[in-house]
């Protein structure tokens, strides 16, 4: 063994104990990107403090049934989420503590958009507009509760302040909760 130690020098040790650090941590560093949040592109993001004063609110009714969200798009940009990207998939489902119905539909030309009986009834309602029986053909669903986030074209759902069977729970600043007067 000491003959060994003396046939290598002290710095070839150094170098290549140095040289296997480098080829390990190099490929970590800028070879893997799911570490550090796909290098500076997914950051933490925090809820409007609406959404939570929402769900509060849900959780206050004994019976609160399901809730529809929209805007009614599966991808959206999301004005609180902090990442480069900000459109993602609807956080709804996971964030409230009911049953979320929200679309389905990635809304990519020549897909097939889904034909759950949800998802149609929903898509018919948001083509009607102000039209649209929204009362009764949630209650027809078993949805009890609408959650219409203000983000990209909320504005186009406005008329639900108007709708026959819809009440406003509460306007939260970042989305606004409505209870369907006809859900049993």
């Amino acid at each position: 063994m000491e003959r060994i130690r003396k046939l290598t020098p002290p710095r070839v040790e150094w170098i290549g104990a140095t040289a296997t650090g480098l080829l390990i941590a190099l490929p970590l560093c800028y070879g893997n990107g799911t570490l550090f949040g796909l290098h500076g592109e997914i950051k933490p993001s925090q809820y409007p403090a609406g959404w939570y004063a929402a769900d509060r609110a849900l959780l206050a009714d004994p019976h609160p049934g399901r809730a529809l969200f929209l805007p009614w798009h599966e991808y959206m940009a999301y004005s609180f989420v902090q990442n480069q990207n900000k459109v993602i998939a609807s956080p709804a489902p996971t964030f409230f503590s009911v049953p979320i119905v929200s679309s389905s539909n990635p809304e990519i030309p020549g897909a097939v958009p889904p034909s759950d009986p949800d998802q149609s009834a929903v898509s018919t309602l948001v083509q009607t507009g102000a039209a649209g029986d929204w009362s009764r053909a949630l209650a027809g669903r078993d949805i009890k509760y609408v959650l219409m986030a203000r983000e990209v074209d909320w504005k186009s759902f406005d008329f639900l302040r108007q709708q026959p069977g819809l009440n406003l729970v509460g306007d939260y600043g970042s989305i606004v909760l409505y209870r369907n007067s006809l859900f049993t």
